[in-house]
């Protein structure tokens, strides 16, 4: 079967894929409402399409042999299922759906491990959702006999998305909430990761991907401070903030995800299976970019 890929979703890991797809030779189309990410993905060469276009859509399904959703969902609405989902029994058979989610559906843990098999109990809105529209895809690939792969990831950072990136911007608040801990996940390993569940026979059902060091925000800015020779912000404790409902929500959980099933599973070593690792990359390729 012809390697062909439909993608829902254009935003920052969908477009650090595309390079790693293309080079591998993957015929890749794309759905987005964005129309300058339309208008670029055309002048690189990529097949895009607006929403509207259904028709050019299903044909892209009749053909695809993998599906990628990077839409995240809207309260309790999944915008792909709504828009889509009638179209997927068009499918090829064997054909895979790559979901990618987040452990945020895991809620609080109060700081203790978690894996594939530990309670989900979100109580954030975006924990919610994300919960429900892993349940709507389960739902719809056990209808039409799909290969899902959930994908829940945790915090996203890399080039331009960093603390790093924040310190040469200035836009830096270090916050303090004693026992917080975060896992994270740098975008070159979520794209060998998704690029692999593309690729890989055998591979189905829900994984962690993070990497194997989860740590306070206030330490990882500590870090990153010191690759950059900055004094560090001092940290201010989260009661004295005036945060977002979203940023309190952030902050009222605390976690650390095992990525055991999906090194073992995937057979991958990470690339960056830390912070430290991570944000030596990033700050290398801001001086790098500085020559």
């Amino acid at each position: 079967m012809d390697k062909r890929l439909l993608i829902f979703g254009f935003g920052y890991c969908a477009d650090s894929l595309l390079l790693n797809l293309r080079n591998k030779r993957w015929k890749i189309n794309v759905v987005t409402r964005n129309i300058e990410k339309i208008n670029g993905l055309r002048k690189r060469g990529v097949v895009a399409f607006q929403w509207f276009e259904k028709k050019k859509i299903q044909n892209s399904i009749q053909k695809a042999s993998n599906i990628l959703i990077t839409v995240p969902p809207v309260g309790f609405s999944d915008p792909v299922k709504e828009n889509f989902s009638e179209l997927f029994s068009e499918l090829p058979a064997n054909s895979k759906l790559v979901y990618l989610s987040s452990t945020g559906v895991y809620g609080d843990h109060r700081g203790n491990w978690v894996d594939e098999k530990s309670t989900l109990d979100p109580k954030t809105s975006l924990g919610v959702s994300r919960l429900n529209a892993e349940k709507i895809w389960q739902k719809v690939s056990n209808e039409l006999g799909l290969t899902l792969i959930i994908l829940r990831l945790a915090g996203i950072y890399g080039s331009g998305r960093s603390p790093i990136d924040k310190l040469k911007k200035g836009k830096v608040t270090v916050v303090r909430k004693p026992g917080v801990l975060f896992s994270r996940i740098h975008i070159d390993d979520i794209v060998e990761i998704i690029s692999l569940s593309l690729e890989k026979n055998g591979i189905s059902g829900v994984y962690n991907v993070c990497d194997n060091k989860p740590e306070s925000s206030e330490n990882v800015m500590q870090e990153a401070c010191r690759l950059l020779g900055y004094k560090c912000p001092e940290a201010i404790p989260i009661e004295k903030l005036n945060l977002s409902k979203t940023a309190l929500d952030f902050y009222s959980e605390s976690k650390k995800v095992s990525n055991k099933k999906l090194l073992e599973d995937f057979s991958y070593q990470m690339i960056h299976p830390d912070y430290f690792s991570g944000l030596e990359e990033i700050l290398a390729k801001v001086r790098n970019n500085s020559k």
